[in-house]
């Protein structure tokens, strides 16, 4: 949850919501992630420019990337944990559900397949 947060701040001047190492509790996760979806609705609506150049700095260092660039981490980083969670299920011997973003298109109705055999 805290590198949700971590990525959009390089989108928005609001401070995190959570920090890392946080101890955050259920209601406060909820609260994060509902804001933080709000946040990533607003900013995937605008006009966005793919090479557009983000820059991140500490003490002592700093590191750019273009923006399209970071928002596919963002979506890869959440793949990269789904399917650990999806080998752990494995290991206790359970079948893990389908994480793969057809089977999301065709259990939301994003996808159909169209019959062309018929007149």
């Amino acid at each position: 949850m805290t590198a949700d947060c971590w990525y959009l701040a390089f989108f928005r001047e609001e401070a995190q919501r959570l920090e890392e190492g946080s101890e955050a509790d259920v209601a406060e996760l909820r609260s994060a992630i509902t804001s933080n979806g709000k946040d990533w609705m607003e900013l995937l609506a605008g006009e966005l420019d793919a090479n557009a150049d983000v820059d991140e700095h500490g003490d002592g260092w700093e590191f750019h990337a273009p923006l399209g660039l970071r928002l596919a981490q963002v979506v890869h980083h959440g793949t990269d944990h789904r399917s650990q969670v999806c080998t752990a299920l494995t290991s206790f011997g359970l079948t893990p559900p389908e994480i793969d973003l057809w089977s999301f298109g065709e259990a939301t109705g994003r996808t159909r397949p169209v019959d062309l055999t018929t007149p």
